[in-house]
Formats: C-alpha cells, sequence, structure tokens
C-alpha cells in the first residue's frame, strides 16, 4: 500500500484498515483494523501533543507499517499538511535549517542521522520526534536527552492501531505512561495487557512492570534465556551493552553444561570492543554473555526490531571468535 492509496481508502470511509504485524517473534501476517480503533488511536496522539489543522505531519517510515499508516491517518483527521520520504538511515535530507515540521515520526534505527544533522547545524526545525518500533539504544537516548529535540518514545502494537503510550526521552529509560482511556494489567504470567475502549483486552507478549506512575517494559516472554536454570532478559543485556540495535544484539546458543549459554552477536571490531568492555562491568556475573560472535549483520524486521529467529540462525552460522570468562 502507497500512502496515496491509504489516503484514498481512508477519505473514502473505508470501515477497516489492512497491516501487517512486525513479524518480531514470527511471521508478518495480515490483519484488518476497525476504523473506530485506528480513529481512537489517531486522536489519543493528537491530543497529546497538542496538533492542529496547521501542524505539518512528515513521516520517514514505509507505509506498509502501522506507524506510517497512523502518521498519515492523523494528518487527515486533523486536515493537516503531510508529507513523506521513503524510509532510510538518512532521513530529512529532504529539508533544510529553515524548515519546520510539527512532529516528524521515526524508528530508532534513523536516530542517530538526525542528531549528526543536528551538530552539523542542518536539522530542520522539529517541534516532537516521534520514536516507534523498537527500543532506543541507550547510546542514542543519551545523545538525545541531551540535545535540544524534543523526542517522545512510544510503546504499543500493531494490534492496537499504533502506540497506547509514550514516555519523554530522557537520560534514563523512566516510565511509560498510558494516554487517557487506556488501561493497562498485568497477566499471571507477567505479561502487559492492554484494555481499549469498545474492544477486547490485548495481552502482549511483553514482560511489565507496572508502578502507580506507568510501566515499564522487561522484555518479551518468548526472548526469555533460560541458562545453568536462571532466566536471562536479553533486551535487559542489550540495554547495558548501550550499543545501536544494527551493530549489537544478544541471542543465545546450545550448550551442554549451561543448556543455553548467553552469546552477543556484533558487526563490527568496534562494537566488539564496545561489547567486551560493557560484559565485564554486568552484575550478577551470571548475566554475563559467554561469547562475542561477528556476524555480517544484525537482522531486523520493517519495523526496525530485531528479528529473533534469523538472528539465532546468523549466530549458528557464525561460530565463536572472542570467548569472554566462563562464568
Amino acid at each position: 500500500m502507497t500512502y496515496e492509496e491509504l489516503q484514498t481508502l481512508w477519505t473514502g470511509g473505508t470501515p477497516e484498515i489492512e497491516t501487517r504485524t512486525s513479524g518480531s517473534t514470527g511471521a508478518p501476517k495480515s490483519i484488518r483494523l476497525p476504523r473506530a480503533l485506528v480513529r481512537d488511536s489517531a486522536w489519543r496522539t493528537i491530543r497529546a501533543f497538542n496538533l492542529s489543522r496547521d501542524s505539518w505531519l512528515h513521516s520517514c517510515l514505509s507505509p506498509e507499517t502501522i506507524g506510517g499508516k497512523m502518521q498519515c491517518i492523523r494528518a487527515l483527521e486533523l486536515g493537516a499538511r503531510f508529507t513523506h520520504e521513503p524510509p532510510s538511515n538518512t532521513p530529512l535530507d529532504w529539508f533544510g535549517p529553515r524548515d519546520w515540521l510539527s512532529m516528524v515520526s521515526v524508528v530508532p534505527s534513523q536516530v542517530p542521522h538526525i542528531l549528526d544533522r543536528l551538530e552539523q547545524g542542518t536539522l530542520p526545525l522539529m517541534e516532537i520526534l516521534l520514536i516507534g518500533g523498537a527500543p532506543l539504544p541507550e547510546g542514542v537516548r543519551k545523545r538525545l536527552a541531551d540535545s535540544p529535540i524534543e523526542a517522545w518514545e512510544s510503546y504499543g502494537m500493531t494490534e492496537c492501531a499504533s502506540h497506547i503510550a509514550l514516555r519523554r526521552v530522557t537520560s534514563d529509560e523512566g516510565l511509560f505512561r498510558p494516554l487517557p482511556g487506556v488501561e493497562v494489567s498485568l497477566t499471571e504470567k507477567g505479561c502487559l495487557c492492554i484494555n481499549l475502549p469498545g474492544v477486547p483486552p490485548m495481552i502482549t507478549n511483553d514482560l511489565a512492570e507496572i508502578t502507580p506512575g506507568g510501566f515499564k517494559i522487561l522484555g518479551r516472554a518468548d526472548n526469555v534465556i533460560i541458562s545453568g536454570g536462571r532466566k536471562i532478559i536479553p533486551e535487559e543485556i542489550e540495554s547495558l551493552l548501550s550499543l545501536p540495535a544494527t551493530e549489537c544484539a544478544v541471542t543465545s546458543l546450545p550448550d551442554d553444561k549451561w543448556g543455553e549459554r548467553v552469546v552477543v552477536a556484533v558487526t563490527s571490531e568496534e562494537a566488539h570492543d564496545g561489547a567486551a568492555r560493557a560484559i565485564s562491568g554486568i552484575e550478577p556475573h551470571w548475566k554475563r554473555p559467554k561469547e562475542i560472535l561477528t556476524v555480517t549483520a544484525i537482522p531486523l524486521t520493517p519495523n526496525g526490531k530485531i528479528d529473533r529467529k534469523a538472528l539465532k540462525t546468523e549466530a549458528l552460522k557464525a561460530g565463536a571468535t572472542t570467548s569472554c570468562p566462563s562464568q
């Protein structure tokens, strides 16, 4: 689907919007979202950021993703200006420092280039940078928090028609705060359950902690690694490594002693050295990855998330290049 086709469908009153899940835990699949669910999601974001008919919304995402679709639909609901560009890791190069955008939608892998443009003095002015699709690497988070950009991370799932919670990008991860009208709870297994008006509860695969101020995502339940009888969440280890998802990711390999051994896949010597330094400081020691593997690339889904199944395949092919001390 193109943005032009989406605009025609939405303005024509289509009762459903077809989109695809991200594929982070399996093969992407096509689903149909009711118009009311999509419209409610659009207006939650519009109200959260005080967008108006005078706003200029820009998408750096593919129209095939829910994030791209929702940015377009927000503009259509408002009657606001909407522009888009082909997704790439060099976003906003079409704009100069004299341009002014109200809200720009990106994925984490696009943020480093935006920060580079900011340092060069060539970045367009932006009121809001909306980041979704995958967790923000710690190194990028810290650069962004130290910048004048007002950036927000979103949390949600395709089945919810994009995000249901937001958090301002600061030097630490902080809590996601549900948008008005959204309620969250936990299942017996500790996974987040999302309650939206007019639709059945949606159970995610995300392990979470809920506090009075919001919630924190720990990692995906199906990504948990059982090593030596202990549960290790790869997303937690990745946050401690503080390297971009395009350069470093955590997975596991079969092990006669541990059942599974935690390994780090990297794409360069620089990432290898950075991971090795970070691993030595991880506590408790049993969480420390036992090997660093070099792969050609970290496989990602179209939404910019790590493709865990493909990553394990790449790790199996790679073999060990550097071993960490046995824990």
